[in-house]
């Protein structure tokens, strides 16, 4: 079972992985940092019991853009970035987007809430209608695969 403190442990190394990329000024370093934030988000994906985003960040995140950004560097020849210096705006709209975010946040239906509205309309719908209309027997491959 993983508890509560895996995850804020979890959460802890993608701030902090988060963090380092912001801090390289070499791109090598700051792709490989990248993708092993998008390995980071795979296993929190899974930890909140979301394999098929684990997959999807896995693959994606961690290892086709992780491949693509170094081709890219190696294109380019291009080791380093321009440092930038620290940016007010940017960091009033960090805060304002963060606050919107946390304003927003109660809003939201509790997490596995039955009564959600995702959970009383489309749901049962995806259920009841999965193997007739396609065929598949897993509704999360369903709406992946074919629904979207």
């Amino acid at each position: 079972m993983i508890t509560e403190a895996v995850i804020a442990g979890l959460l802890a190394l993608l701030v902090l992985s988060a963090w380092l990329i912001a801090q390289r000024s070499d791109l090598f370093g700051a792709v490989i940092l990248s993708g092993m934030f998008s390995l980071l988000m795979a296993t929190l994906f899974v930890a909140l019991g979301a394999p098929d985003a684990a997959f999807t960040e896995a693959a994606v995140g961690g290892g086709i853009a992780t491949v693509l950004f170094l081709m890219a560097i190696a294109a380019t020849k291009t080791i380093s970035a321009a440092r930038m210096g620290f940016s007010p705006l940017a960091l009033m709209t960090s805060l304002a987007t963060g606050g919107l975010l946390v304003f927003a946040s109660p809003d939201m239906p509790l997490f596995g809430d039955a009564s959600a509205p995702a959970n009383l309309h489309v749901a049962a719908h995806y259920l009841e209608n999965t193997r007739a209309d396609i065929g598949v027997p897993n509704v999360v491959t369903a709406v992946l695969a074919s629904y979207r």
